[in-house]
């Protein structure tokens, strides 16, 4: 199909757009809990498309910050999915 988007994972987890030739990076993060959970995520303004949190957020004193940090690194349009 030419609306198909067809894509190969390689060892290093890149994932290749063949339609476009291009060169998609998946990353993934992730963070050990810090003591003190005042300290900001390490991640520069706007720098996700998605934040995925799994069976952790029940761990979390301060609900209310870890969300504005979440919604802070998130780029605009950017998505939280979660599950408690």
């Amino acid at each position: 199909r030419d609306d198909a988007i067809t894509a190969e994972i390689n060892n290093n987890n890149n994932i290749n757009d063949m339609n476009e030739n291009k060169t998609k990076i998946c990353e993934t993060y992730k963070l050990a809990a810090s003591p003190d959970e005042r300290t900001p995520l390490p991640f520069p303004d706007a720098t996700f498309d998605l934040v995925v949190s799994s069976m952790s957020f029940h761990w979390v004193n301060d609900l209310p910050r870890l969300l504005t940090e979440i919604e802070r690194v998130l780029k605009p349009d950017g998505c939280l999915l979660f599950a408690l």
